[in-house]
């Protein structure tokens, strides 16, 4: 008889690059390993999903994948409404913040409840540009669909060079959802952070490790990289 372990899904869909909270949004899975394969705890092959998520109950089974990605956001302690905000020529800013906001606001929140709150957080902002932050959050919803559709919960990456296969159909998907600029400002910096770790998992030499030691091997080696290792 085949065991199950609990793996936590890399949905590379939430990076904070500067402490790699929500750098992954993840939320733990199943996924059929093999019979006698090394017990590993849930949630040790991407340490930071383990993240507490606020109003993570409060989401569905559907939205929790992106629920998670809302811990950068209140890591940092953005207030909601700074997410919507507009440059010197009144265009909203298109960049993660505003992601990771709209993904808190599906996440938790749900037809008239939903339109009610961006009504409440887009007030401030002068027209054109809350029509432009309602058709992303439009945008969001619908790519979030897609994504549950073409990485259906129970077929987590077992390797890392799935993992990085499944980040560049991820990338192609968000350019048909939002257009090749708006994905850009969006995930860019997450899927780079995404793809750095799972490149150094895949360049791990030493055969003998699972996906929780060459994970846990890869962060600090970014962390090296990056001049945020502890000392």
């Amino acid at each position: 008889m085949r065991s199950k372990r609990r793996w936590p899904r890399v949905a590379v869909a939430g990076v904070a690059a500067a402490c790699l909270l929500g750098a992954l949004a993840a939320v733990a899975w199943q996924r059929p390993q093999p019979s006698g394969a090394a017990a590993e705890p849930a949630g040790a092959a991407f340490p930071w999903a383990a993240t507490p998520v606020p109003g993570k109950a409060a989401a569905s089974a559907a939205t929790a994948p992106v629920a998670a990605a809302s811990v950068a956001v209140a890591a940092v302690g953005l207030a909601p409404t700074s997410a919507f905000r507009t440059d010197a020529q009144g265009k909203l800013v298109v960049d993660a913040t505003l992601r990771l906001r709209a993904e808190e606001l599906l996440a938790l929140h749900a037809g008239a409840d939903l339109a009610a709150r961006l009504d409440a957080e887009l007030t401030a902002l002068p027209p054109a540009a809350a029509v432009r932050a309602r058709d992303l959050v439009t945008l969001l919803e619908g790519y979030q669909a897609a994504q549950r559709a073409a990485f259906p919960p129970g077929e987590a990456p077992l390797v890392p060079e799935e993992g990085l296969a499944q980040l560049d159909a991820m990338q192609a998907l968000r350019v048909s959802h939002f257009g090749a600029d708006a994905a850009q400002r969006m995930f860019g910096e997450d899927d780079a952070v995404a793809r750095r770790l799972l490149q150094l998992m895949r360049d791990e030499t030493d055969a003998s490790l699972g996906m929780v030691q060459k994970a846990m091997r890869a962060q600090a080696r970014y962390d090296l990289e990056r001049g945020t290792a502890r000392r």
